[in-house]
C-alpha cells in the first residue's frame, strides 16, 4: 500500500472516530441547543471522509468504504432530512 493511502486511511479513521463520538452525544440529547452545530460538524466530516477515499487506489477504497459502512448507515437512516 503506498504511503498516500495509508495517510487517507488513517485520517479516515480518525474521523470516524470524531464522527462516532458526535453521533453518541447527538443520541444522547437530540434537543440539545448544539445539535444543529454537531450535525453540521458531522456532515463536514463525512465530506471529508469520501474525499479521502476517493483518492484511494480501488482495493484501498472497497476496504474503507467497508469500514465505515456501518457508522454511514446510522447516520443516514436517523440523521439525513429528506
Amino acid at each position: 500500500m503506498p504511503n498516500s493511502n495509508i495517510i487517507s486511511s488513517r485520517i479516515v479513521l480518525n474521523l470516524l472516530v470524531l464522527i462516532e463520538e458526535h453521533l453518541i452525544s447527538m443520541q444522547r440529547d437530540p434537543h440539545s441547543p448544539e445539535f444543529d452545530s454537531w450535525k453540521s460538524e458531522v456532515d463536514y466530516l463525512w465530506k471529508k471522509i469520501f474525499e479521502n477515499i476517493s483518492l484511494m487506489e480501488d482495493k484501498n477504497q472497497e476496504k474503507n468504504l467497508e469500514i465505515i459502512k456501518p457508522t454511514w448507515m446510522d447516520y443516514i437512516t436517523h440523521y439525513q432530512q429528506p
